[in-house]
């Protein structure tokens, strides 16, 4: 008999300025930060993204930790200390990585993550690798901008996106 194996997750829910968040954790550590409008909202959206795994509500031993990744969120330009569970590919992993060394309170191109990738053909990769970012504001995605200095789409929405933003340069 074959016998399906789920990895478990622990998840918890909380609120920051940009709304409810859901923050969910491996062995290994965060993996997924969710933002939504209400705690239903994030919640949903991580069951979507991760099908295949069993996940448990551990409000008391992730409380912490949640409150650690709000105070992150309100307040951005503190350092972060998060043990992390990064997953993607190998293109995904690299373009996270460069997106994690944008300074705060500055932006960066999708055509110059691009560049500094090596391969400034690539910008609609890194697109796709933002957008598939499940790690909202840990992993800065929200500090990656159109060549013309406009926002375009983000997981979390783009009125998120210009408030964390705009949080950034008031800190």
């Amino acid at each position: 008999m074959n016998q399906k194996t789920y990895e478990v997750i622990s998840y918890t829910t909380g609120s920051c300025v940009l709304g409810s968040l859901v923050v969910a954790k491996s062995t290994k550590g965060i993996f997924a930060i969710f933002i939504g409008d209400n705690k239903v909202d994030v919640v949903n959206q991580l069951f979507l993204a991760f099908p295949k795994s069993l996940f448990r509500f551990h409000e008391d031993e992730m409380s912490y930790t949640c409150d650690q990744v709000a105070d992150y969120i309100n307040t951005p330009n503190q350092p972060v200390y998060f043990d992390l569970d990064i997953r993607g590919s190998e293109f995904q992993r690299s373009v996270w990585e460069l997106l994690q060394k944008i300074p705060f309170g500055t932006t960066k191109t999708y055509q110059e993550i691009a560049e500094q990738l090596g391969d400034k053909n690539a910008t609609r990769a890194v697109a796709s690798a933002c957008a598939k970012n499940v790690l909202a504001i840990i992993v800065p995605c929200h500090r990656v901008i159109r060549k013309n200095g406009t926002f375009s789409g983000y997981r979390w929405g783009v009125e998120r996106k210009r408030k964390m933003l705009e949080l950034e340069a008031r800190l």
